[in-house]
């Protein structure tokens, strides 16, 4: 930002490049009013000065383009946007849709109600019971004045307690039930309500107003603008703003009317003013097509320009709106808010030229800076390279009337605009520590330690023993030395005499954390305490102890009664005193974004400011401009039980059921705050606290139980938001089913005691069964075994039965054939063939067969029914044969029992074979043994 001084007591603040050859130049600009401004636009250059900006932030969500911004009574911002309508709460944004999906051109919220205008469309949303928007058209209301056709609606404000909204050839008013059309046939600009009239500024007609007495030229004081073209109207209390592309812009009170000057008029011109809107009785702020916003500052007689080079999104401003000490700026290219009075402010370079800031010191009332492309010099909106210093400089010291600065060329000393190399510098320095009950200094360097005696002029000696890149040095109160390294490592040396180096470092620390990672040393209350990465361990007699209340906190700054800390998990900032009690926190996103890393720094200026350096620049805190209403709880917005929304009214006696208890999602926000960092405590049958990312805090899962949910600021913990709810059992675990679930243990107790006695009862049927199966099994067992002695008894009887009849039978034969070859010879041959025929009677015994037959039938049952079944044709001896041959007799066995020889039993055999069709493969016992 360059601030050109143009009259006494006036100057301009530009964000505009410029080179020496450019000074010619503002010799010939003047200024004739109270409104000094640059009339001419300068091209690119590179950066020369700037002055310290109002923080700004940037948002993009749903279209590009942003036609309006408004913001309702907790400072929600509500935004018509090409998509819709786009709402943030400080947390998150969410997009809202027209029914047909048209852009929003204006909205406007008043009360509960949001009202916003589109393409022949103009309506409001409400909020239902359960927190969400819903849109209402209000296309029914407008009766016998419908819209013009393709008309767009880009104004809207409250006149009295109805609604005035305007498009660009009408202008309506909406008592609440009907809208009627109170002007047409003018291109109509802009409205506003002054003094109960509203003033309509049109690009043809001038600047009208329109009251009970109808429509007429505007005129106040008895004066009268005979002006045709007006584009743009602000007002703030008794004062109206009004603008005429051709004439310029007039300051309008009740009694006069005062032109601007030529030269702002020419500027606004120039860069196409498109918004204006009063800041308060003394500031104005113009938003232009061509360059951002430029901010009138009627109490401190200059003027600032913000534009893209400064940080907003875009340089064209489609719309602006002041909301306490914010401005938001609608942009063709998303949204900007900018803190015009907050407690921050930013010197920014958006070139590089500056590069990362590592250090800064202020010497009446000059900054120096070092950053990583040298050291700078910052006085009166003017940013100086200081000569010879080009390249990375890590720290600046302030000594007497200069500073000690540690560069990577070594020690220098600089003076107002000179910097000279110390004597005995031998390599790049990281920083300065003052020698306790010394004027003496110590250097931190690349290549271990220095000594700097400043007592006879300045003079570097190099302390031996430690050739290492040294980060840090410290003292405690005993006199020890400690040094920790850029890398690793710490080290300690015991007490050197007053005037002389300590030559004995010694590896320190009793755990290999020390020696193995980066530490940092910081005396504390006299205290040694140790940082490595997110751990802090203090110094005591029991050796190191573990500091919990300083995890994840870097120290940023301290002073004799006072620390600073950032928590490395957040955006937190916190002022503690030295027993680290909590004594003020802040929260600031945007900040913490340009924190450098690793050498985050506050400088504290005074007890009420405090600097700090940035990868871009740095920053001027000013603490007591902290948010006003700290005491503000978290608003809860709406509650879904399983993506559905439920009656905020509900929240007082909220129940769950166990359904819905799966996923709980609740929306929360601080009213009148953005980008705050909210955490939750969840107490209950399930305890779980932690952060609550972009405002939405999800639980699933809730087991049944009574919970007790807090909702609150980190920076301000003790105004949290209540939500008690109970979460139901499910359906199975409803005291109905309780009762149900006793009487079904009774009455299973019941079964269970009657399964056991009939399973008892079932057991000893199922032993006697099993003893009476075993008694048949052996009692079979032991008439099987008698049945197969029985049969083997039977069979030895027919074997000894046959075998008594073929020895019987053999025997008369025998004789028999003794007795033919006698019988010639017989002296009784009568009485020879009488024996002769009692004995072939005797081998044809029926006696013998019947005996043989009963013997045979005991072993064989059934064998010659089945056989004479099977086969009716065959005689008596065919059985006989059969039955012979069944128990196993050859046929030599055979022919004595027949009565035959031998070859005739094989004859009959044969016979046999052919009579029962037996094939000759299949013997006779094979084809027997089937009867």
């Amino acid at each position: 930002m360059v601030w050109l001084h143009l009259l006494p007591g006036y100057k301009l603040g530009l964000y505009l490049p410029s080179r020496p050859d450019m000074k010619n130049l503002f010799k010939h600009l003047n200024f004739v009013h109270r409104w000094p401004v640059l009339v001419c636009f300068l091209g690119a250059y590179l950066l020369q000065g700037q002055s310290m900006l109002p923080e700004i932030v940037n948002y993009s969500f749903g279209g590009v383009q942003n036609w309006g911004v408004d913001t309702d009574e907790e400072e929600v911002i509500y935004a018509a946007n090409n998509a819709g309508l786009t709402v943030y709460n400080g947390q998150f944004w969410r997009l809202h849709e027209l029914p047909q999906n048209t852009i929003i051109r204006s909205v406007r919220c008043l009360g509960e109600r949001i009202y916003t205008g589109s393409y022949e469309e103009f309506g409001y949303w409400q909020k239902d019971n359960t927190g969400q928007l819903i849109y209402h058209s209000l296309k029914e209301s407008f009766g016998a004045n419908p819209p013009l056709p393709s008309e767009e609606f880009w104004q809207i404000i409250p006149f009295g307690d109805q609604v005035v909204f305007r498009s660009f050839g009408a202008v309506y008013l909406y008592d609440g039930s009907t809208i009627n059309r109170i002007l047409e046939g003018y291109a109509v600009s802009r409205v506003q309500e002054y003094q109960g009239r509203l003033v309509v500024a049109t690009l043809n007609n001038g600047l009208l107003q329109i009251s009970e007495e109808g429509i007429r030229a505007f005129e106040t004081g008895g004066q009268t603008l005979d002006i045709e073209s007006f584009s743009q109207l602000a007002v703030y209390q008794d004062q109206l703003f009004a603008y005429s592309p051709s004439a310029g812009g007039f300051f309008i009170d009740p009694q006069n009317i005062r032109p601007v000057s030529p030269e702002l008029n020419q500027l606004l011109k120039q860069q196409s003013l498109n918004s204006v809107q009063f800041i308060d009785d003394q500031r104005l702020v113009f938003g232009t097509i061509k360059n951002g916003i430029y901010l009138m500052d009627n109490l401190n007689q200059d003027m600032q320009m913000l534009n893209k080079q400064a940080g907003i999104n875009n340089n064209t401003v489609l719309d602006l709106h002041v909301s306490g000490d914010r401005l938001w700026a609608a942009l063709d290219n998303g949204l900007s808010r900018i803190n015009i009075s907050g407690a921050l402010a930013y010197f920014n370079d958006p070139t590089g030229v500056l590069g990362t800031v590592y250090d800064l010191a202020v010497i009446d009332q000059v900054y120096y800076l070092a950053s990583n492309t040298g050291i700078y010099r910052y006085y009166n909106d003017q940013l100086q390279l200081i000569p010879g210093s080009e390249g990375q400089c890590w720290s600046l010291y302030p000594w007497e009337d200069g500073l000690l600065c540690g560069h990577n060329n070594g020690a220098f000393w600089l003076k107002g605009e000179q910097l000279s190399l110390i004597p005995g510098s031998f390599s790049g320095v990281y920083d300065y520590t003052p020698i306790p009950g010394d004027k003496n200094l110590l250097l931190a360097t690349y290549s271990g330690l220095g000594h700097l005696n400043v007592t006879e002029g300045l003079q570097i000696t190099r302390i031996s023993g430690l050739d290492r890149p040294i980060e840090q040095v410290s003292f405690d109160h005993e006199g020890h030395w400690y040094a920790s390294g850029f890398y690793q490592g710490l080290y300690k040396s015991d007490f050197a005499a007053q005037g002389e180096s300590p030559t004995n470092w010694e590896p320190w620390g009793e755990d290999d954390i020390f020696q193995q990672n980066k530490v940092k040393l910081n005396i504390i209350d006299n205290t040694i305490y140790l940082a490595e990465n997110n751990r802090w361990w203090m110094q005591s007699m029991k050796g190191f102890q573990e500091v919990p209340v300083l995890t994840d906190q870097k120290l940023l700054g301290q002073t004799s009664d006072e620390l600073w800390f950032w928590d490395q998990t957040s955006t937190l900032i916190t002022r503690r005193d030295v027993k680290f009690k909590s004594l003020d926190t802040w929260t600031n996103s945007s900040l913490v974004e340009r924190f450098v890393p690793g050498f985050q720094k506050v400088l504290i200026q005074n007890d009420s400011t405090l600097l700090l350096n940035l990868i871009d620049g740095f920053a001027r805190w000013d603490v007591t401009r902290n948010r006003k209403d700290n005491d503000i709880s978290p608003a809860i917005g709406a509650i879904y039980l399983n993506n559905t929304a439920i009656p905020l009214e509900n929240m007082t006696d909220l129940t769950i059921s166990h359904a819905q208890a799966r996923t709980v999602v609740v929306e929360a926000y601080v009213p009148q705050a953005q980008g705050s960092e909210l955490e939750y405590d969840l107490k209950g049958q399930q305890e779980q606290k932690g952060k609550i990312p972009n405002g939405k805090l999800m639980l699933q899962n809730l087991p049944a139980g009574d919970y007790e949910l807090s909702i609150y600021e980190t920076a301000h913990p003790h105004s949290p938001a209540q939500l008690n709810f109970e979460v139901l059992p499910p359906w199975y675990w409803s005291p109905l089913m309780k009762l149900l679930y006793l009487i079904l243990f009774i009455a299973s107790l019941f079964a269970v005691g009657r399964f056991q006695k009939r399973r008892e009862q079932k057991a000893s049927i199922d032993k006697q069964n099993r003893l009476k199966i075993a008694a048949q099994k052996e009692i079979a067992e032991i008439e099987r075994k008698n049945l197969l002695k029985e049969i083997k008894n039977k069979k030895k009887e027919l074997t000894n039965t046959t075998a008594s009849m073929v020895q019987k039978n053999e025997t008369i034969i025998s004789l028999r054939n003794e007795l033919k070859r006698l019988e010639k010879s017989s002296p009784n041959v009568t009485r020879t063939k009488n024996i002769l025929h009692r004995s072939g009677q005797q081998l044809d015994s029926k006696k013998d067969w019947s005996l043989f037959e009963s013997r045979f039938s005991e072993l064989n049952e059934d064998f010659f029914n089945k056989l004479s079944h099977a086969y009716p044709k065959l005689t008596t001896k065919d059985k006989k044969l059969c039955a012979y041959i069944k128990i196993g007799l050859t046929s030599k066995e055979i022919a004595p029992l027949l009565g035959i020889t031998k070859r005739s039993v094989e004859l009959q055999r044969y016979r046999l074979r052919k009579k029962l069709n037996l094939d000759t493969k299949i013997s006779f016992i094979e084809f027997l043994d089937r009867f």
